[in-house]
């Protein structure tokens, strides 16, 4: 009997930044989401850019999570991406 084989693209991405709170963590992928609300935070943006990442990444049949210590202690963001289908030249793409 053969044995399936499952080949996943595994992307580690880290920074030794602000970090994430950790009530913040479950809701840090949500469109819109903002940890500091206040309208004199030091970040801008309208909180979009990593729901688009899973939205994206779960298009292609992928999961993104976050990792963060809390607070001045950074965040990592892991990206799991299953291949595609087999090139010419028998090699995998992913997406």
């Amino acid at each position: 009997m053969k044995q399936a084989t499952v080949l996943l693209l595994r992307e580690f991405i880290g920074d030794t930044g602000q970090g994430i709170a950790p009530e913040f963590l479950p809701c840090e992928f949500d469109r819109f989401s903002q940890a500091d609300r206040s309208i004199t935070r030091r970040h801008g943006g309208p909180g979009l850019g990593l729901a688009i990442v899973r939205h994206l990444t779960e298009m292609h049949g992928g999961t993104v999570r976050a990792e963060s210590a809390g607070q001045d202690a950074g965040t990592s963001f892991t990206v799991l991406l299953p291949p595609t289908r087999k090139s010419r030249g028998g090699g995998m793409h992913f997406a």
